[in-house]
This record gives structure tokens, sequence and C-alpha cells, in this order.
């Protein structure tokens, strides 16, 4: 059985993952994923806001399991990909910061779009990401947000590659007019606040 089959299998086993210690809690989330290549892909997502597990941490304990199996070191992160993105507020961002209509942008922090990559770092699916590489520095390594890649066509729901790497040291690596990103604190952040 190759990688993509048992991401595959295993996906199809555990998601959509559902907390099961409150009724109320209608949270799943359905995830990709692929050791060999580095990639973690966020397929659907839906957290309940009084559900206490959130994506990242489900996602990084499927990654992990993943990287034991297929014994390759969970620190071989290095794409988190979300497909059809349709969170209202990371929509916004999206076409704020890229308002052509169609096409493939690259976003830096110190291209001409870093405004744009730091606030997608600070939407909600951004910093669900950002959340996973902050919490599990121990296996992942000192991991950052190097690119965003964003796909736009139409009026279709965006896709987005965050590309990770490596934090160099002495590095800030988030840094946002002196102070770090918004991305790094609470997973409530709003488009009002700088």
């Amino acid at each position: 059985m190759n990688v993509r089959a048992i991401s595959i299998y295993l996906a199809a086993q555990f998601s959509p993952l559902t907390a099961r210690d409150s009724p109320e809690t209608r949270s799943s989330y359905r995830s990709s994923y692929s050791p060999v290549n580095g990639m973690i892909g966020a397929v659907d997502s839906r957290h309940s806001p009084n559900d206490p597990v959130f994506w990242s941490d489900v996602a990084f304990a499927l990654w992990t399991h993943l990287c034991d199996f297929t014994r390759i070191q969970p620190a071989n992160l290095k794409y988190l990909v979300q497909a059809y993105v349709s969170n209202g507020i990371t929509l916004k961002i999206v076409n704020q910061a890229i308002p052509q209509h169609s096409g493939m942008f690259i976003l830096t922090p110190d291209g001409d779009l870093a405004l744009g990559f730091y606030a997608l770092l600070a939407s909600p699916n951004g910093a669900g990401g950002v959340h996973l590489l902050m919490q599990h520095k121990a296996a992942l390594g000192r991991k950052t947000v190097t690119k965003i890649a964003v796909w736009k066509e139409g009026d279709q729901l965006p896709d987005i590659v965050y590309e990770i790497g490596e934090v160099e040291f002495g590095a800030n690596p988030m840094p946002v007019g002196g102070h770090m990103a918004s991305a790094c604190g609470p997973r409530n952040a709003s488009l009002d606040s700088e």
C-alpha cells in the first residue's frame, strides 16, 4: 500500500472527526496527509465555538501518526493546503489583498503583497496553521510560513497553500510594524484591529 492510499484510508477512517464530549458540538475536520511530500491538506473544517479541540490539534495528531507509520520525521512538514476556502473573513481578506478576479498569486513577507500575507496569517484559516506550528515546535522544529500561494478562478472558492520553512536563527518569524502579528495571539483575530 502506498503513502497516498494510506493517507486517503486514514482520512476516511478518522474524518470527519467530531468531538464527543459535548452533544452540542458539531465540529468536523477532514484533511488529507502526505508525509512523503510534507503536506497537510484541509479539505473541509468546521469548528464549533464550544469545542475545545481545534483543527490544528487533530491535524497534528494524525500527522504524527502517519509520520510514525511511514517512518518520516514530522519536521518534514513543508505545506499546509486549504482547498475551497469558504470562511467569510478569510474570503474578505483574499478579495481585498488580491483584487484581481482570477489567477495564481504569491504573497511573501517582504513583497508587494506583504500586508495581504500577514492578513492571511491572521485570518481564521491562517491562524490554524500558525497555531499548529507554534504549539508543536518540539516535533516540527522552529517553523514559519515563508510564502502563501492563492489560486482564484472567477467566482469559485479560492485555494490557499502556505509554504513552511525553518525560522532563521535570530529572525522574528512574523514582524508587522515592529510587533508580532495578531496570528500569534488569540484565535479571534478581527479585520478591524491593527
